[in-house]
């Protein structure tokens, strides 16, 4: 299985997140990211019924081979998502709930069942992504949470306290020295701007965008914010 290092070469990761609305739109957005320069993109299901979004991420990747693309499935499960990537095999694989539980006997049960399933049914290529303590089941010890983590991704995310806005940065911090031994890799989930992206990118590998660089109320990427992001990320 190839490791983040192996796939991604540049000193910090940018990947733009794309809601797949139909394949000319996610294709349009995938041109635009690849022309600025971005890493890859993670493609957004956005319906319960993932068989469209599917015959869209397959005909992306056929036009697309030599990108990275990677899928979240937004309105499943994390074993639905995993269900459903193992039907397309994409490069990388986002789980906004790996589904540690704090308190729990075995607070990792489910995490390491969720990776055991990625290694088996999701192709030796696909990087697992979970996020650390997302909005919906927070955590008294994000220190904690992410050391117990670890071993079950590939990619650890740090997110806002809501869609769109920034992690606190000492929350990137406190990850990041959680993982020191691991060297496990760490990304922003979302809220990443060209005002914050060179702090994070002193702290963490990756970032993950999306509304900083759409038009407001639509769900295209905007070339030149996408472009300014990308200088203030490689500069």
């Amino acid at each position: 299985m190839p490791s983040y290092g192996a796939v991604f070469q540049n000193p910090f990761t940018v990947l733009v997140s794309i809601h797949a609305i139909n394949l000319e739109q996610t294709l349009e957005n995938i041109a635009i990211a690849r022309t600025c320069g971005a890493d890859g993109a993670f493609l957004v299901c956005l319906e319960k019924d993932p068989a469209s979004f599917h015959q869209l991420f397959i005909a992306a990747k056929e036009r697309h081979p030599d990108f990275w693309l990677g899928a979240e499935y937004a309105c499943l499960t994390s074993i639905e998502a995993l269900k459903s990537a193992a039907m397309v095999k994409p490069d990388g694989a986002w789980l906004e709930d790996i589904g540690y539980e704090e308190y729990a006997a075995n607070s990792t049960m489910e995490a390491e069942f969720l990776w055991e399933y990625h290694l088996e049914h999701c192709g030796n290529g696909m990087l697992l992504f979970a996020s650390v303590a997302p909005k919906q089941r927070p955590v008294n010890s994000i220190s904690l949470a992410a050391k117990c983590i670890a071993p079950f991704c590939d990619v650890m995310m740090a997110s806002g306290a809501k869609s769109g806005t920034p992690p606190n940065i000492e929350k990137v911090r406190m990850i990041k020295r959680a993982l020191s031994e691991r060297k496990t890799p760490v990304g922003v989930a979302n809220g990443a701007t060209p005002g914050n992206i060179r702090e994070y990118r002193s702290e963490a590998n990756l970032a993950i965008v999306r509304s900083s660089i759409t038009e407001t109320g639509k769900e295209k990427i905007v070339p030149e914010l996408l472009h300014r992001l990308m200088q203030a990320a490689r500069n």
